[in-house]
């Protein structure tokens, strides 16, 4: 398990909880309204994660914290697997086929999941620097919210793993009972750096939870301190 907090601090936690609530209800009338305009703007995206950090904290504070919640197939020094990825138009490819470039593969859960955008956003801000090193962002998700993500000002190419194969390749993805009867495939928050020749060499997967507080992942910045061994 990874929420470890003591049972004095639960009050706290589930209050802040409680509270989050309120704005993430009034907020999301816009942020569909955005969707259904196909409104552009990184605005709503800096926004969102503004509150997003302010009610749901992610505590692993210096982001320097190594730690899996989730043991993953993949180990490092394994290659990217053969496995057919599919983009929102319909395209498909494999996956191993990114050979030539370093690749930092991204799994989230979806558009409606708080941390899931924060942690969206926090790569976004430094995706300038991802790409001054040559490494190729590529996210996956179980859902066809491209063009919400777009219009967040999220623009980094997104798949989409509706039957959950690639999350099986990659062992991240959700097993409760509670998925299975909402009839949805979804990994857990993680992310995987693949040198130039496909191999891994760095990964972190997380629980989340889409409103608890005092949850983690791992930084982009612990993710470039990694990314720059590569050159």
């Amino acid at each position: 398990m990874i929420y470890k907090h003591k049972i004095s601090e639960l009050p706290l936690y589930l209050g802040l909880s409680a509270i989050y609530i309120i704005p993430k209800f009034i907020i999301s009338p816009f942020l569909y309204l955005s969707k259904v305009l196909g409104l552009r703007s990184s605005f709503l995206t800096k926004f969102d994660a503004t509150i997003n950090k302010m009610f749901l904290p992610l505590t692993e504070n210096p982001d320097r914290v190594k730690r899996l919640d989730v043991i993953p197939k993949l180990e490092k020094g394994d290659a990217l697997p053969a496995v057919q990825i599919k983009f929102p138009d319909g395209k498909t490819e494999l996956l191993n086929k990114y050979t030539n470039t370093s690749l930092l593969v991204i799994f989230v859960r979806g558009s409606w999941c708080s941390y899931s955008r924060l942690h969206l956003a926090d790569i976004m801000s430094n995706k300038a620097k991802f790409e001054s090193l040559g490494i190729k962002l590529l996210a996956i998700t179980g859902y066809k919210d491209q063009e919400w993500w777009c219009s967040h000002g999220i623009d980094i190419p997104m798949c989409v793993d509706s039957e959950g194969d690639v999350f099986k390749e990659f062992g991240v993805q959700i097993d409760s009972w509670i998925e299975y009867a909402w009839g949805r495939n979804l990994p857990h928050e993680s992310v995987f750096l693949f040198d130039k020749n496909g191999i891994l060499v760095f990964n972190d997967v997380r629980k989340v939870n889409s409103i608890l507080p005092g949850q983690r992942f791992l930084g982009s910045h612990t993710l470039l301190e990694n990314a720059h061994k590569l050159i």
